[in-house]
């Protein structure tokens, strides 16, 4: 006797309790996170973010993001960014950056949000991030002339 069978997002569970006779098979999708990995000191420079994912895909994972003014306003202290992550099949590390606008003003720790908004091929587990930044560049005096 043959079977055929077809399985959408499957994957190999390892120690299954089943007899040899089975195959044992989950449809479960990679969860999705993001997490901050770099900020720079001061004004300038771009904040780093890493989007992972749980366990290597068996297919192409798309994900949309989007950074969210919180008490840093999104073109006064960083660049409002949007972008789409793409992981092949086996990868589960994207890097992503959202630039800082250096401005004149003296306003100490500001936050603002980065957040995973929609996937393709993986779920969403830890959708968000916040990110401070220290906005605390004086500029008393204008630069000496040269």
């Amino acid at each position: 006797m043959t079977i055929n069978a077809s399985f959408t997002n499957a994957q190999v569970v390892k120690d299954c309790p089943w007899t040899s006779f089975w195959i044992c098979v989950t449809n479960r999708l990679p969860k999705a996170s993001i997490a901050v990995t770099t900020v720079p000191t001061g004004e300038t420079g771009t904040v780093g973010l890493a989007v992972t994912l749980d366990e290597a895909p068996l297919q192409t994972v798309t994900i949309n993001w989007n950074s969210e003014s919180g008490t840093a306003g999104a073109g006064q202290d960083f660049v409002g960014s949007t972008g789409i992550v793409s992981f092949a099949i086996g990868e589960t590390l994207r890097s992503i950056s959202v630039p800082l606008i250096d401005d004149t003003s003296i306003e100490g720790t500001e936050t603002f949000l980065v957040g995973l908004t929609s996937a393709t091929g993986a779920t969403l587990e830890a959708a968000s991030v916040s990110v401070s930044i220290s906005m605390t560049t004086p500029r008393l005096f204008p630069p000496p002339l040269s």
